[in-house]
This record gives C-alpha cells, sequence and structure tokens, in this order.
C-alpha cells in the first residue's frame, strides 16, 4: 500500500494522515536497510539496524493506535447519527416499538411467559427500515 491508494479510500483526513504516517515509518526501515547495506551484508544489516528498527516499530504502534482511535470515533458518530427504534413482538404480533432496547425488554417483563423478538429499526424520515446485516434482532424467553 501506497499514500496514493489512501487517496481513493474513504476515511477521515485524520485517519488517513495516521495510516500515511505509519507508511512513512515503513519506507524509512526500508531506506536504512538499503544505507546500511552500502557497506554491510546480509544479517549484518539487521543487527546494525535492529535498535532503529525497534524504535521506529514502537512508532508505528504508536501511530496505530491514534488510527485505530479515529476510526472507533468515527464509526461511534456514524452510529450516534442514526435514530433508532425497537419493535417489541410476540408470536409475528408487534406488541409496540421503543425508543430504547433496554425499554422494550423492560415491557416484555409485563406480560405473560413467552418468547419474544426485539428488533432494531433505523428511522429515516417516515419510513423505517430492518437490515439484518446492519440492525440487532433477537430472540428471549420471558420466564
Amino acid at each position: 500500500m501506497t499514500i496514493e491508494d489512501l487517496k481513493n479510500v474513504k476515511l477521515s483526513p485524520m485517519t488517513a494522515g495516521y495510516l500515511a504516517i505509519y507508511i512513512k515509518l515503513s519506507d524509512l526501515c526500508g531506506e536504512a536497510a538499503e544505507v546500511t547495506e552500502m557497506d554491510y551484508c546480509g544479517s549484518a544489516v539487521n543487527e546494525v539496524n535492529s535498535e532503529f528498527d525497534s524504535a521506529l516499530g514502537k512508532a508505528q504502534d504508536e501511530v496505530m493506535k491514534l488510527a485505530v482511535m479515529s476510526m472507533t470515533e468515527n464509526l461511534c458518530t456514524l452510529s450516534n447519527n442514526r435514530t433508532m427504534i425497537y419493535e417489541l413482538t410476540y408470536g409475528g404480533y408487534r406488541l409496540g416499538t421503543f425508543p430504547t432496547e433496554a425499554e422494550a425488554v423492560r415491557r416484555a417483563g409485563y406480560l405473560p411467559k413467552g418468547r419474544y423478538t426485539v428488533r432494531e429499526w433505523e428511522k429515516d424520515g417516515e419510513f423505517s427500515t430492518f437490515d439484518p446485516s446492519m440492525n440487532k434482532c433477537y430472540c428471549f424467553t420471558n420466564k
């Protein structure tokens, strides 16, 4: 992967910047090895550069932590911008929709024993959508 490859990927500028730094650090390891090979051969190159490679490896680890943190924050922002409702059903019949998952499960506690389903729906204006690959759906038994 090169820095140019990152330009075609939909990442936040911060995440792309961190990944570009990571790639630059990786390139530095290769460049240092090439310079060291001017005077040393084979395994001696790795031995001479071991402290340098170790330091760059630690720097890469720290930059990757920053990149992951940036991606995580962006994912949380995306998920928080969605409006969700939670549907409680029993035997295929809708018993109600609730603003939180906890409220739907709590409401089932007041109903007869049985197997209930909670589905997470995304509200988009007047429409609600349920996508099994994106939204939660699970069954539980009310005892």
